[in-house]
């Protein structure tokens, strides 16, 4: 910081140096709110939604709100300094800026109203025209709006030398602003949340109030000694930015509790209701999509003797056994693993990653589970399971359900209570549960209590 700027600080008035403090503030808190929006819009930028749409128009308001605020503060600051050489330029971009600015809620405002997706060559368009019409401040001309190259400077305010065109454009921008503002308030969302819309009134209301108090001001109509419209566009991001952030948090919590209503619908179609395990569906479905993997393989449960056991208790006790099974195969298996009831008292179970050597474990598991289940309506009751297994060799899935379901049969075959492994569809191996004692021991009381 030179000399001279350090004399001119020290020779400014109160009120110019709480403008330049206002107008620092302003600009900081608008580029805050233009790094947020932006970092919405980016993690947004796959998605063709109408709300990514909103987002994207937001951002670019907020960048020109940006860009004007820094080019007008710049302006001020050339003004303390003492050097207006390269002033003139700077009040042009301002003044664009307030024209694109414009443009930028028109399209904010067109993105609100849509209940599509509003077309990009639309937008672009609307820039285009603002881009024609911001070409006349480039021009001095007396009959357009820069007259010249005199700068007339009050204190840290600069005024250009204006031309017949002037009074034209400024009111045009604030026929304008009048037109696209109330249609703004009026928005669809005012009914995701009244604190936000208010929020976003206020501040169209400010930077309203704002713009036409500092056309007025350009024109020599001086309502009080200050710029405001930095001020307004600062009031109306806030408004606007609360708004919005007050929206889409609602948007998510709905978003949020209809992913759940459609998982819990969605586990309610692929859930046994009796037992809570996955539908025979589910797991065909699992497997169609796994078809002609070769890790891991199925495994067939089935309970012995169940039939029995519902003569012999009554169909409630059956179903608290079916139910005794599904806790016991939900808790012994891994995550990976996906078990089914694949009807009646026959399950099938997908093991993930699994040979014959861990497919012994899991079945040593589910026996020793059945043995400790208690019913108080059948105190006597034991159960047993045979299991028949036969790992994924890359045909379609349907031949290892078809092996599994021969190895089960073997078990059957041979004494139920037991599992039979298959590995390549030719040798089959059985392996003994509990001995053969304790399942007579069982079949009496079932047939004792028929």
């Amino acid at each position: 910081m030179d000399d001279d700027l350090l004399s001119n600080l020290a020779q400014a008035s109160g009120v110019d140096l709480t403008v330049l403090s206002l107008r620092l503030v302003a600009l900081s808190v608008s580029v805050t709110f233009v790094i947020l929006v932006a970092a919405f819009t980016v993690a947004h930028r796959g998605d063709r939604s109408r709300q990514a749409r909103i987002a994207q128009c937001f951002a670019l308001a907020n960048l020109f709100a940006v860009l004007y605020i820094g080019a007008d503060t710049a302006v001020r600051l050339d003004a303390l300094h003492g050097d207006l050489s390269g002033t003139l330029p700077k009040i042009r971009v301002a003044i664009a800026t307030v024209i694109f600015a414009i443009a930028a809620y028109i399209n904010l405002y067109w993105a609100l109203a849509s209940r599509g997706i509003l077309s990009w060559a639309r937008m672009a368009l609307l820039y285009a025209v603002a881009a024609i019409v911001s070409t006349v401040l480039w021009v001095d001309h007396p009959a357009l709006v820069i007259a010249g190259g005199e700068l007339t400077r009050r204190g840290m305010s600069v005024f250009a030398d204006y031309g017949a065109l002037a009074p034209w454009f400024f009111g045009f921008a604030l026929a304008l602003s009048a037109l696209i503002f109330p249609l703004l308030a009026r928005s669809p969302l005012r009914r995701s949340d009244r604190l936000g819309w208010w929020l976003n009134v206020a501040g169209i209301t400010a930077l309203y109030a704002a713009g036409l108090h500092d056309v007025l001001r350009e024109l020599r109509v001086h309502l009080s000694p200050i710029n405001m419209l930095p001020l307004g566009f600062a009031c109306f991001q806030v408004g606007a930015f609360a708004f919005l952030a007050l929206h889409y948090s609602r948007t998510l919590r709905e978003e949020r509790h209809q992913h759940m209503v459609l998982q819990r619908l969605s586990d309610e179609v692929d859930r046994d209701p009796a037992t809570g395990l996955f539908t025979k569906q589910y797991l065909q479905k699992v497997l169609g999509e796994r078809d002609g993997a070769r890790d891991g393989g199925l495994l067939f449960v089935d309970l012995d003797d169940f039939k029995a056991i519902n003569d012999a208790y009554g169909h409630l006790v059956g179903d608290a056994v079916l139910r005794h099974v599904a806790v016991a195969l939900r808790t012994q298996l891994r995550g990976d693993d996906v078990p089914c009831r694949w009807g009646g008292d026959e399950f099938l179970v997908y093991l993930a990653d699994t040979g014959p050597a861990q497919v012994e474990e899991v079945a040593s598991r589910l026996r020793a589970a059945a043995g400790r289940m208690y019913f108080d309506e059948a105190p006597g009751l034991r159960l047993g399971m045979s299991m028949g297994y036969a790992a994924l060799t890359g045909d379609h899935w349907q031949i290892s359900v078809a092996r599994a379901d021969r190895a089960l049969y073997v078990s059957k075959q041979n004494g139920k209570n037991r599992l039979t492994v298959i590995t390549d569809g030719r040798e089959a191996a059985a392996h003994d549960g509990p001995p053969e004692s304790e399942r007579r021991s069982h079949m009496e009381v079932v047939e004792g209590g028929g």
